[in-house]
């Protein structure tokens, strides 16, 4: 049994956390706390659902004092990078100022007295997302290609603060080359099918050794 600090599980993120396209009981943070309801050896472990469409990791940290630390100390999972890369402008966090949200959202979790783990934005089907004919975006191949760099950030950042790294990213695409990527994401490019949802879960509870 691996101990879960603080008896809590916190998803910290945009839409993919939150769950959005899919009925709440769908989404994998709530999938996920059906999982650890029916295991006896974590019952006690409380899933708390901080996601928020549309946030940018500027905006998830504005938010933190009022959403994440009256819940800690628990164990946050940060998900964010994919509404970073937006072509607004008023909107856009820079790659340094991503750099800058991520190291200050993991001090203030662990501040708090809980374990930060990254987590990575999932994959986005150029074809079929609403960026597709974005010339914002031409120089990196496509949002995906934008995101990416995001995404690196990431993974380069839970080495670095010693932060476990759910890799969802790279999870789902090893999924999708063998169900298809219709199974996984949504018409709109971007957002978890119900199936991508319960994928997803089933990731994170290897990744957090929960099995």
């Amino acid at each position: 049994m691996r101990e879960v600090i603080g008896n809590r599980i916190i998803g910290f993120g945009d839409s993919i956390t939150a769950g959005s396209c899919v009925e709440p009981n769908e989404n994998w943070m709530s999938l996920l706390g059906n999982y650890l309801a029916g295991n006896p050896e974590y019952s006690n472990v409380e899933v708390s659902n901080c996601g928020v469409g549309g946030n940018t990791s500027r905006e998830g940290l504005d938010r933190f004092v009022a959403d994440v630390k009256p819940l800690l100390p628990g164990l946050v999972i940060i998900e964010f990078g994919g509404n970073d890369a937006t072509s607004d402008l008023k909107r856009n966090v820079s790659i340094e100022e991503f750099d800058r949200n991520i190291r200050s959202i993991v001090r203030k979790v662990r501040n708090g007295a809980g374990e930060p783990v990254l987590m990575t934005f999932p994959p986005i089907l150029e074809d079929k997302h609403s960026t597709v004919n974005d010339p914002f975006y031409e120089p990196y191949g496509g949002c995906d290609g934008l995101v990416e760099v995001y995404r690196d950030i990431t993974r380069l950042l839970s080495k670095e603060l010693g932060c476990r790294l759910i890799d969802l990213d790279i999870e789902l695409r090893n999924v999708m080359s063998e169900k298809g990527e219709s199974a996984i994401i949504l018409d709109d490019g971007v957002h978890l099918t119900v199936q991508g949802n319960q994928e997803a879960m089933e990731i994170v509870i290897h990744a957090l050794e929960l099995v």
